[in-house]
């Protein structure tokens, strides 16, 4: 994803900000200041991760849709801003880079397990690059064992 950042207006040292040290936090937090808004900061999180893998925005409780729009516009400024992406954005990303450059990737032999537990995003990126017949894929999954419904698992 790197070395094709720029397909997709990223720069090609961008980061992915971290959940668990707060990064995505604090952005939201900033997000939520610029827009006006006085949303919670974690349903805000969970509105923009549920939208990147379902590709539906869904405000949060007591939100407008336009208030969603902005904050979610909000977030996208301040990510280009520090040069950066939520690590929900990279399966839309990669297949907005993947549209953008056809037959530019180099083949690939890709295996992906707990194919169940994969969100909508993620089987879209995976069929994608399985249509070229240069890559070969291999997936394994069990719907029996689905346990990420909350990740929007589909």
């Amino acid at each position: 994803m790197h070395r094709k950042a720029g397909t997709v207006g990223l720069h090609p040292d961008f980061h992915v900000l971290i959940n668990v040290g707060g990064e995505t936090e604090l952005v939201i937090l900033e997000a939520l200041a610029d827009a006006e808004s006085n949303a919670d900061s974690e349903e805000v999180k969970k509105m923009i991760a549920r939208e990147r893998d379902t590709r539906h925005l869904r405000p949060c409780t007591g939100m407008s849709r336009e208030e969603a729009r902005r904050v979610r516009r909000a977030f996208e400024t301040l990510c280009a801003f520090y040069n950066a992406t939520d690590i929900e954005s990279l399966a839309p990303k990669a297949m907005e880079a993947l549209g953008k450059l056809p037959g530019e990737l180099d083949p690939l032999f890709l295996h992906v397990d707990e194919y169940q537990d994969l969100n909508l995003a993620e089987q879209s990126l995976i069929k994608c690059i399985a249509c070229d017949t240069r890559h070969e894929v291999v997936v394994v999954g069990d719907d029996a064992q689905s346990i990420y419904g909350l990740r929007h698992a589909n």
